[in-house]
């Protein structure tokens, strides 16, 4: 009998694991005294392990489908996340979905102020490229581009090498930009820094430190790592009468070849579901 979806189960007394909603597994264990996750995709062809090492505890506990450890400082658990949308994570306008195929979440909480703004969390990654999600410019926004506010400053995970047929767009994974959250509501956007483009070596996270000098404790943190190969952004190509023509310039790979194929995702957001558009490769600065 297939295992439900998003759902953890027990393996050994240290470790677990469950299924995204794309049939790939995610585990977590207790391991070294902190939290390790391992994210794995196309089976085991590509991987992202995480060595959560902020909290550590000699023991854990398996609560309500999240395992924690815990301090008298601190607290740290890591469990499934379901899809959502921008406006319910923030309450964005331009509302998006994210994490289609589920994810994993690991939370950290701060039951007092802590002695830096910034956590390094080493991990390790088999046939993954990180890709860095600019924050928009003015000139992005004025050509209608669209970038969630927990896009901006993330990373796109892609296959390093292949994309199309089963590897769809290549894309893996996304880790999300986190935000911290005191116990009043008070919010505030952390920062993302992965030290390399191919096998890098940590991920930094650090969190404002006015946020935590005015914070009222326990604050929580809570990065994302989304399941999905939809982009994190968007851009608007019938927003007017007028036509508009969007893409992107690449070199052509010698000696070229056949394309059998163009794909494009499409979102109607309002007017007539079914606008009129096309798809079509072209030398750059040519008509077509």
């Amino acid at each position: 009998m297939p295992e439900e979806k998003l759902k953890i189960f027990r393996d050994t007394p240290n470790k677990y694991h469950f299924k995204t909603k794309d049939d790939q597994r995610v585990s977590i264990e207790h391991r070294d005294r902190g939290l390790a996750l391992g994210l794995y995709k196309w089976g085991e062809e590509a991987s992202l392990e995480i060595a959560l090492n902020m909290v550590l505890s000699d023991k854990h506990q398996f609560l309500e489908g999240r395992v924690e450890v815990e301090t008298p400082e601190s607290k740290l658990r890591a469990y499934p996340i379901d899809s959502r949308s921008t406006a319910e994570f923030y309450g964005d306008t331009n509302d998006m979905v994210q994490c289609e195929d589920g994810g994993v979440r690991f939370e950290l909480v701060l039951k007092v102020k802590p002695l830096a703004n910034s956590f390094t969390i080493p991990i390790k990654s088999k046939n993954l490229r990180f890709s860095y999600q600019s924050f928009l410019t003015e000139q992005d926004i004025k050509e209608g581009v669209g970038r969630p506010l927990n896009v901006e400053g993330s990373y796109a995970v892609y296959h390093a090498t292949k994309k199309n047929n089963q590897y769809i767009t290549g894309k893996a994974f996304h880790i999300y930009r986190p935000v911290a959250e005191d116990t009043l509501g008070n919010k505030a956007w952390c920062s993302l820094h992965v030290d390399g483009y191919i096998n890098p070596k940590n991920l930094t996270i650090t969190i404002p430190q006015q946020f935590l000098d005015e914070a009222i404790y326990p604050v929580t943190v809570d990065p994302d790592f989304g399941f999905t190969t939809i982009g994190g952004s968007n851009t608007g190509i019938a927003t007017e009468p007028n036509d508009i023509r969007r893409g992107s310039a690449f070199p052509m790979p010698a000696p070229g070849g056949l394309a059998n194929y163009i794909k494009a995702r499409l979102l109607a957001t309002g007017g007539t579901p079914t606008p009129d558009c096309k798809a079509f490769i072209n030398q750059k600065d040519s008509g077509g």
